[in-house]
């Protein structure tokens, strides 16, 4: 805190408004989304170089925080069409730069995808130079749908709630379907001729998010943190809607490709999971006669040290075997619930 009892920084504050920041969210240079061929992404490669959309008033309010982390805070703004999440933090910080230009690039290239239901939406970018109150800057950020929470959260309050061990099972079915489209998206692309392949390079249980919808017997998986995303080198050439964007291209790490490495961060997801959960646990024999879940495990384990890591499948490969799953043996297991037919429709589908 400063001698005027004003905070140093917008990022030490939970409640910036009443702590120093009155009328924060007025003088913050909103950029939106609303049309993507006029849209003006912020130029990280050239940080003197001005937005040549003009700048509008940010039509949010109300910050309250949601969370913290090593580029910055993410706050829940609100509007009269409901509440938002905005990452905000340092200007300096290229990673912010780098994920506003793959959510842009995300959202534009799959629009109508059907990955584009488990990628944030992105909405716009704020940014304000150095504040003459002294609560520092310059800051930027980017605002995104708004979720219930991290998976994380929800396979823990899973673990103390009274779903059955199937209703469990049935939900990790949904999620790790979920996931494996985000990633066979954005390592195969929507479709067009040319796509260079994306990872991710963060997949983590507190990178996924979760939403509640009246109208599913599971939660809708969104994956978001961005910010490490970035193309493998000697590739084909990029889609015209890549061209558009600035998004790192890096060595794979530990020369393991970014879709087998993904898939190894989603493996270990669903193992954490499965842990928490209580479930594959140490009578294997009994849940390999029973459970489903347990065969998916094995097709996840194919790539392991002796075998190496390009025996594990990619998303591709692990969609088509799921459909297979789904087309009999586990609807045999599991029988004919609202919850197993919905999964085994969505599954299914094209």
């Amino acid at each position: 805190m400063s001698g005027n009892g004003k905070n140093t920084s917008l990022l030490e504050s939970s409640t910036p408004e009443l702590d120093g920041g009155k009328d924060l969210l007025a003088r913050l240079n909103w950029y939106s989304n609303t049309n993507s061929s006029s849209h003006s992404l912020p130029s990280w490669q050239d940080s003197s170089r001005q937005p040549s959309q003009k700048p509008e008033v940010f039509p949010f309010m109300n910050p309250k925080l949601l969370g913290t982390g090593n580029q910055g805070v993410v706050w829940q703004v609100d509007n009269e069409a409901g509440s938002f999440a905005l990452k905000f933090g340092n200007a300096k910080h290229s990673s912010l730069d780098s994920e506003i230009h793959t959510l842009a690039m995300l959202n534009e290239a799959f629009n109508g995808h059907r990955a584009s239901n488990h990628i944030p939406r992105y909405l716009g970018w704020v940014y304000t130079p150095n504040m003459d109150d002294g609560l520092g800057g310059p800051y930027k950020g980017f605002v995104t749908e708004r979720f219930h929470g991290s998976v994380n959260d929800y396979v823990e309050l899973m673990s103390t709630s009274t779903f059955s061990s199937e209703q469990k099972e049935l939900t990790l079915w949904s999620m790790m379907h979920q996931l494996a489209i985000v990633l066979d998206a954005i390592y195969f692309g929507p479709g067009t001729k040319d796509w260079l392949r994306l990872g991710h390079n963060d997949l983590s249980s507190i990178n996924i998010f979760y939403r509640l919808l009246p109208s599913s017997k599971y939660p809708h998986i969104a994956v978001g943190d961005w910010g490490k995303a970035c193309y493998e080198p000697q590739q084909s050439s990029p889609s015209a809607v890549q061209e558009k964007y600035i998004i790192d291209v890096r060595e794979p790490i530990k020369t393991i490709p970014n879709a087998v490495y993904d898939i190894i961060c989603l493996r270990s997801c669903f193992m954490r999971w499965c842990s928490t959960l209580e479930l594959l646990e140490e009578d294997s024999r009994r849940l390999e006669t029973k459970s489903p879940l347990l065969q998916l495990s094995h097709v996840l384990i194919i790539g392991d040290c002796k075998l190496g890591w390009d025996a594990l499948p990619n998303a591709r490969e692990l969609l088509q075997w799921m459909k297979q799953m789904w087309q009999a043996e586990a609807p045999e297991h599991y029988g004919s619930s609202v919850s197993v037919v919905e999964l085994q429709q969505n599954i299914l589908a094209e």
